[in-house]
C-alpha cells in the first residue's frame, strides 16, 4: 500500500472512531461534527462551496424534501441566492441574494388643507422585495410652479414628515420628496416627488366683527356678524352662546354663506338671532368645519368653557356691554383699518351695519 493512500485511510478510521470529519485538519473540535480548516498544507486558502443547482434543480429537488430535511442549503445559481429549506412551512427562505433591490415609497399622498397656516402631512407605504424592514426614511417638501414640478425648489429646513404652509407658498404647488431607506440590503432607494393638484390658498383669516344682544324696551335685531377673507365657504361653521352663570352652551347657530368681497378680499356676514343672553358674564365661540375653536370672546367677564368646542378654553372679554338703556339701532363694532381682528378695537354704541363693513373700519 502506497503511503498517501494509507494517510487517507488512517484519517478516515480516525474521524469514524471520534464521530467527527475534519477537512484539512488532524484535530476536528470535539464539539463539531464537521470542521472545515480554509489553509491548504502550502499556505494557500480555500472556502467552502455549497452544493449549486438551477431554479429547475431546485423545483426538482423541491419534490423530494420533508419536514425532515429543515436547515437544507443551496445555491441557486440563476438566481443568485442562497436558499435554506424550512421544513415548517415546506418551503425554501432567502437566506441570502446578490440581487438585493432598493425599497420604493409608494402610494404617497398629501393630506390636510392646503392653505396657509395649516400643517400638512406626508403619507406613504414602504415597499423592499427583499422583505428588508424600514429604516430611517427620509423627507424634502418642495414647492413649484406646477404640480408637474416645473421650477422646483426644496424649502428649506423642511425635512419631517409635516410641514406648516406659510406665506411664501402662497399661489404655489407643495409637493413631498420621499427617500425609502432600509435597515440592510441595498439601501437608500429612489426619491419620489409627489406633487399637490392644487396651488397653495391665502390664510383663511375669521373674526367675530359685530355683536347686538340688548337695548331697551324688548330686545330688537340680536346677531352677530363675522369678518373674514372672502370667497369662504361658512357652511359647516357654527357660533356656540355661552352662558356665564354655568359656562356651558345654551344656544347655537349653524352657519352658512360665502363670505363676499367688500373691501380688499374681506367682506362680512351678519347672522340674526333672536335670544342672546344678556350677560354678565355670556360668551360667543366661533367654531370652523372641524370643530375648532376660531375665537371665543365675552362681554361683562370671562369664562371657562365647560363642553362645548371651546370646553376648557377661557374667553377673551371685548371689555364693552349692552345694557337695557342701550339705545335701538346701535351694537358693539371693531373700529379701525386693518385686515385682521387684532387691527380693530371695540366700541360701543354705534349705528348698527348688520352685513356691511362698520362705520369707522377700513379693510385693506
Amino acid at each position: 500500500m502506497n503511503f498517501p493512500l494509507f494517510l487517507l485511510l488512517t484519517l478516515f478510521c480516525y474521524s469514524l472512531a471520534n464521530a467527527q470529519v475534519g477537512i484539512n485538519t488532524l484535530n476536528p473540535r470535539s464539539t463539531a461534527v464537521l470542521e472545515l480548516e480554509s489553509e491548504f498544507g502550502d499556505g494557500s486558502f480555500g472556502g467552502f462551496m455549497m452544493p449549486r443547482l438551477t431554479s429547475d434543480n431546485l423545483n426538482s429537488l423541491t419534490t423530494a424534501l420533508t419536514s425532515n430535511d429543515e436547515g437544507m442549503l443551496v445555491f441557486v445559481t440563476d438566481l443568485r441566492e442562497v436558499r435554506i429549506w424550512n421544513g415548517s412551512l415546506l418551503q425554501w427562505e432567502i437566506l441570502f441574494t446578490f440581487n438585493n433591490s432598493s425599497p420604493v415609497a409608494n402610494s404617497i399622498v398629501i393630506s390636510g388643507t392646503v392653505r396657509v397656516g395649516e400643517t400638512i402631512t406626508g403619507n406613504y407605504s414602504f415597499f423592499d422585495g427583499d422583505g428588508d424592514p424600514e429604516g430611517t426614511t427620509t423627507f424634502q417638501w418642495y414647492v413649484a410652479d406646477d404640480a408637474q414640478g416645473t421650477n422646483q425648489s426644496p424649502i428649506p429646513n423642511a425635512t419631517n414628515a409635516t410641514f406648516t404652509l406659510t406665506a411664501d407658498e402662497v399661489n404655489r404647488f407643495i409637493g413631498l420628496g420621499i427617500t425609502p431607506i432600509a435597515l440592510r440590503g441595498t439601501s437608500p432607494g429612489e426619491e419620489i416627488i409627489f406633487y399637490n393638484t392644487t396651488p397653495v390658498a391665502e390664510e383663511i383669516v375669521l373674526w367675530i366683527n359685530e355683536i347686538h344682544y340688548n337695548n331697551i324696551g324688548g330686545d330688537q335685531n340680536e346677531g352677530v356678524e363675522i369678518a373674514g377673507t372672502s370667497g369662504t365657504d361658512l357652511t359647516g361653521y357654527s357660533i356656540l352662546f355661552y352662558n356665564g352663570s354655568n359656562s356651558s352652551v345654551y344656544d347655537q347657530i349653524p352657519l352658512n354663506g360665502i363670505i363676499p368681497n367688500v373691501s380688499n378680499g374681506l367682506g362680512v356676514l351678519n347672522f340674526a338671532h333672536p335670544g342672546i343672553q344678556n350677560g354678565d358674564p355670556d360668551g360667543i365661540a366661533l367654531v370652523n368645519n372641524d370643530g375648532v375653536v376660531v375665537q371665543f370672546l365675552s362681554y361683562g367677564g370671562t369664562i371657562t368653557a365647560n363642553g362645548g368646542a371651546a370646553n376648557g378654553l377661557t374667553s377673551i372679554d371685548i371689555g364693552l356691554t349692552e345694557t337695557e338703556l342701550t339705545p335701538l339701532g346701535v351694537s358693539i363694532q371693531l373700529q379701525g383699518s386693518g385686515n385682521r381682528f387684532s387691527d380693530f378695537v371695540w366700541n360701543a354704541n354705534i349705528t348698527a351695519t348688520r352685513g356691511t363693513i362698520n362705520l369707522g373700519q377700513i379693510f385693506n
